[in-house]
């Protein structure tokens, strides 16, 4: 696969974040395995 250092940047910066709101308890809706409803 071809990656662009900008395509990388983003994609560890969406990491990164997904992680902390995981971590606050934050919800989201950009998830590939939903929690229980």
């Amino acid at each position: 696969a071809y990656y662009t250092s900008d395509a990388v940047g983003q994609i560890i910066e969406t990491t990164v974040r997904n992680v902390a709101d995981y971590l606050a308890g934050r919800r989201s809706e950009n998830t590939l395995v939903p929690g229980p409803a």
